[in-house]
């Protein structure tokens, strides 16, 4: 099994003086192994310092359901801009707590998938789910270390698939486990570019995704040094090196990212 993820370098948001795009390396450590997990916990906030100007998608696709109008779903901050919808994730842990069983559920509401962004294990089950009375079209990506991770993905007819799927009326269910590492970028039809979704598949299981307020927690964490990353559709990539600690009643480790 490989480790993702062991040298990407941090990407500025996306103006003139943003670094090129890191390429991303792979390695063979030894196997995630589960059953013991840690005591300590990781906690955090991801905030934006820079605000985009808001932008509008005009529907031209089932707007009598969709509505005539789509919200930019990208960028969601608080009114204390705290950054949401930011992939946290730790390496340099080969032992720890058991992969959760939980299938990972993306539904289709309103013409949108929620949510945004998910982050889970190899081997794990991702769940399609239409809540809608329109057809849900759902088509993953699986995209390539050398996009940086920050960078927006040209998808065309050329475009190699890692799957598809159809869910034609309310109520369908399109199960599909996950097997590959990586970053799934999950779109529907070239009409409804507002529609997407980004699921990030470790190989192990501590990650989070950022809250309303920007905040995250990972918990059960061993002692030792780890690598912290962030990752944002927008944004980019960030990370930092903390030191676990071995006392259970030590406080939680906190990490801090802005873009």
């Amino acid at each position: 099994m490989f480790l993702l993820f062991c040298a990407l370098a941090a990407l500025a948001a996306p103006d003139a003086s943003a670094q090129p795009a890191s390429t991303l390396t792979l390695a063979p450590p030894a196997a995630y192994k589960g059953g013991k997990p840690g005591a300590a916990s990781l906690i955090g906030r991801v905030r934006l310092n820079r605000l985009p100007p808001p932008k509008k998608f005009q529907v031209t696709k089932n707007a009598d359901k969709c509505g005539r109008e789509k919200s930019d779903a990208s960028v969601i901050y608080s009114s204390d801009k705290g950054l949401k919808n930011v992939a946290i994730w730790i390496d340099g842990v080969r032992v720890g707590k058991d992969v959760p069983k939980d299938n990972v559920i993306l539904k289709n509401i309103t013409c949108m998938y929620e949510p945004r962004v998910t982050v889970t294990a190899q081997g794990t089950t991702l769940e399609l789910r239409n809540y809608d009375g329109t057809q849900m079209n759902a088509t993953a990506y699986l995209r390539p270390g050398t996009l940086g991770f920050g960078l927006p993905m040209r998808v065309d007819a050329a475009t190699p698939a890692l799957f598809s799927a159809a869910l034609p009326v309310k109520g369908l269910i399109h199960k599909r486990k996950l097997s590959e590492l990586g970053l799934l970028d999950l779109r529907a039809d070239p009409q409804q570019p507002w529609v997407q979704a980004f699921v990030w598949v470790l190989d192990h299981p501590y990650g989070s995704v950022s809250d309303d307020g920007g905040y995250f927690a990972i918990e059960k964490l061993p002692a030792g040094p780890v690598t912290v990353h962030a990752w944002h559709e927008v944004y980019g990539h960030k990370s930092q090196t903390v030191e676990i600690p071995a006392d259970p009643l030590a406080q939680s480790v906190r990490v801090d990212f802005e873009y």
